[in-house]
């Protein structure tokens, strides 16, 4: 591939760029410029459309450079400016950082791309509700047997309170995106052993993001579970992982090579109550888990959508009342 030739334009206050570009060569990659400095790089068969879409979604838009191209060149020279922008040090404010589709998701009609930058680095707090659920009586009978079983479970009022703190916190809209984007198994038969069995896993697109397990050893009951972050947001706030493990041992950290994070996964196990309440306190945690989960919506649904328990889910947006009867 030649070296990419990249024309830069002053788009502010403008709400198309025909003028600019001419019909059949309008093919190619182009990075965006906001107000704040940060930058968006993405490909698009007719650049003037996509930044038409982008003009609604994502307004404060200063200046567009573009480099036409092939379309099968399209990809390749896509990641090649990711790296660039990246190892120059501009803030990039794609939604995947490189990591999955950086053009139209499936999400994005569902939750607009606006609405997913800002809640991906708005303040981690109890974000408000975001509309009504969607819900599906048969599926909803399909797992009430396991759901009536995991009731029975000794750590059940741990873990409905965990993921009314988690369901909220960590996953972008989650009543709009429920079932179609994110799921929710109870008692799933994965890594099952004499020793331990899993509660619940939460998965997103092809991946588990969280998962709780209860055991026992040498006659003592212990829980535990796990979580995948992004790698990278963990790292660029809390320092490397070698020094994550020096302080805090009592965490386990582990880079992971699941074929959906793109290369950006750590995944942090844990056991003990107060172990899994140290996690949250790492720097970055929260922003990780948030990356993590919207990365991967973006790459698509979520695969274990027949699994999804909607008892269970509903302890995701209890209210205190609700918790209160535990």
């Amino acid at each position: 591939m030649d070296a990419p030739q990249f024309s830069r334009h002053n788009v502010s206050g403008l709400y198309s760029v025909a003028h600019l570009f001419q019909q059949g060569k309008r093919c190619g990659v182009y990075i965006l410029e906001f107000g704040n400095g940060e930058r968006y790089v993405g490909q698009a068969v007719d650049v003037v459309r996509r930044f038409g879409a982008h003009r609604r979604n994502l307004g404060d838009i200063t200046f567009l450079e573009f480099s036409p191209c092939k379309p099968a060149e399209l990809s390749d020279l896509e990641v090649r400016m990711i790296r660039q922008q990246r190892a120059r040090g501009h803030q990039l404010r794609n939604i995947v950082h490189g990591l999955g589709p950086l053009g139209d998701s499936d999400l994005d009609p569902l939750v607009l791309p606006s609405e997913q930058h800002a809640w991906l680095t708005s303040p981690v707090e109890e974000p408000p509700a975001d509309g009504v659920r969607a819900d599906d009586d048969v599926q909803r009978h399909r797992h009430r047997a396991k759901y009536e079983q995991l009731r029975r479970e000794p750590a059940f009022p741990l873990l409905a309170e965990i993921l009314n703190w988690y369901v909220p916190v960590c996953l972008p809209q989650p009543a709009r995106t429920e079932r179609t984007f994110w799921a929710l198994s109870a008692l799933p038969g994965t890594n099952r052993t004499r020793q331990a069995h899993r509660l619940c896993t939460l998965s997103v697109n092809k991946m588990e993001t969280f998962f709780l397990v209860v055991g026992e050893v040498d006659g003592e009951r212990f829980f535990g579970g796990g979580v995948n972050l992004s790698l990278r947001t963990l790292t660029e706030q809390a320092g490397a992982l070698s020094s994550l493990k020096r302080r805090h041992q009592h965490l386990s950290f582990a880079r992971t090579a699941y074929e959906s994070g793109g290369g950006d996964v750590v995944s942090i196990t844990f056991t003990g109550i107060e172990a899994y309440f140290d996690l949250w306190d790492v720097p970055g945690a929260v922003d990780a888990a948030r990356t993590m989960n919207l990365m991967l919506m973006r790459k698509g649904p979520t695969f274990q959508w027949r699994s999804h328990c909607y008892d269970l889910a509903d302890w995701g947006f209890a209210s205190e009342s609700e918790l209160a009867t535990l």
